[in-house]
């Protein structure tokens, strides 16, 4: 007896939401609505810290996304050295199967500054995810921000040719 099997559903493989991103934070190409990024990642609650040297024109060119039916808050802060810290971006995403591009002006923390990305959810563990984060300015042309993680080399979140430039 031979039974009419439909090839396509011969193998089927149950991935848990979030799976991916094994890794408490971390870097790796990530695709939305289409759309590549180099980006880094971290579980909510998150803090992403840089000391950074800022120009007088400096700022903070980012894609923000979730997991979609997640919902995390993105904050970007800033401190400049012996300075109070600022909040200068707090946006709410859900859900995001798309890239939803901010530009933080940096130039008022020109000189030495942390650079802090910062993600807090409801539900903790939700990933949060920074597209193509590129800080530029006159004398920089355009940075990558780069993450440590404990026993892995540094790596750094590049982007597309001409994203983040002007």
């Amino acid at each position: 007896v031979v039974a009419n099997v439909n090839p396509k559903f011969l193998f089927e493989a149950l991935v848990p939401r979030g799976a991916a991103y094994q890794e408490e934070r971390g870097t790796k190409p990530i695709v939305r609505a289409g759309e590549t990024r180099a980006s880094l990642f971290a579980h909510a609650p998150a803090q992403l810290s840089w000391r950074l040297g800022l120009s007088s024109d400096a700022r903070l060119d980012v894609g923000l996304s979730t997991e979609v039916g997640s919902e995390v808050v993105f904050r970007v802060a800033a401190t400049r050295e012996g300075g109070a810290r600022e909040t200068l971006l707090e946006e709410r995403v859900t859900g995001a199967g798309e890239w939803l591009q901010r530009s933080v002006d940096l130039s008022r923390f020109a000189g030495t500054a942390e650079l802090a990305l910062e993600a807090e959810s409801p539900r903790p563990g939700a990933v949060a995810i920074w597209g193509a984060p590129i800080v530029s300015g006159d004398r920089r042309g355009g940075s990558f921000l780069r993450m440590r993680c404990p026993g892995r080399r540094e790596r750094r979140a590049p982007t597309s040719p001409g994203a983040g430039s002007g």
